[in-house]
């Protein structure tokens, strides 16, 4: 029997996203088990891979779920990113400047009115890279003084208890550059929290916790115990955070490489 986590809908905005890895392959009624159960407003998913070809058994699975709004955002990679809505919303795909895309999420009516969603899944590939693609987030963040960025940053934050010795260790021995070569890189969070962005994790005083490897993981970039999935909210809405959790169950362990997160704003 699937559980959920219960929230009172005309309170409570829930807004969720998941890196289900690769596109789900053969995970998907595992991956749509953690989202009903997370049972979110928005969810963003990342790695949407190949979904456009599956339109029929996705659809499914989303209208079984409880969606009425879809819409898949089409990458510069094969990394598409998804979004499944319960309320009303505007869609906008970003591919200009990012390796894979921005997706910006407005919504449209209610006490919500006005709050705006950027989901990014930014590069792999170095923090220089992650740094270009975020002054484009950004310069987009700067237009809406009630956002919330969420997503797979790919990027360490200087707050999480890191025996830094010992990671930047097993990266050098495993090639592993994407975090720094001869450091360990913080610069992205950095910069995103001193531009006014809060972390909901640090500011409900949550206790570290690591967004990947599940069970399920075989990349070895992803074997050590990192975060690299966060919510930021703005100061306007910061105080409305009332709860957010990295969602970790027996389903949740297998069903992709990455724990899925969610916030909620009152």
């Amino acid at each position: 029997m699937e559980k959920s986590i219960l929230k009172n809908q005309t309170k409570i905005l829930r807004l969720a996203h998941y890196n289900i890895f690769k596109g789900g392959e053969k995970r998907i009624d595992d991956i749509f088990t953690v989202i009903r159960e997370i049972n979110a407003d928005i969810i963003g998913m990342l790695e949407a891979v190949s979904w456009q070809k599956n339109n029929s058994q996705i659809k499914k699975n989303i209208q079984k779920s409880g969606y009425k709004f879809y819409k898949l955002a089409i990458a510069n990679s094969k990394y598409n990113i998804a979004i499944l809505s319960k309320i009303p919303v505007y869609v906008r795909c970003i591919k200009n400047g990012f390796r894979h895309t921005l997706v910006q999420v407005l919504l449209k009516e209610g006490k919500y009115k006005g709050f705006c969603v950027f989901f990014v899944h930014l590069s792999p590939v170095s923090e220089e890279d992650r740094l270009k693609e975020l002054e484009k987030v950004l310069e987009f963040v700067s237009k809406f003084p009630k956002s919330i960025i969420m997503g797979d940053f790919n990027s360490l934050s200087p707050h999480d208890t890191y025996n830094k010795e010992k990671l930047l260790s097993f990266f050098k021995n495993n090639n592993i550059t994407k975090f720094g070569k001869e450091n360990l890189c913080f610069e992205v969070i950095s910069k995103i929290e001193s531009y006014g962005l809060i972390d909901a994790m640090i500011y409900l005083g949550k206790k570290f916790d690591y967004s990947v490897p599940t069970p399920y993981n075989t990349d070895i970039n992803h074997s050590m115990k990192i975060r690299v999935d966060y919510g930021f909210l703005s100061k306007k809405i910061i105080k409305r955070l009332c709860k957010t959790e990295l969602y970790k169950t027996n389903i949740s362990n297998l069903a992709s490489d990455h724990y899925p997160f969610f916030l909620d704003i009152k």
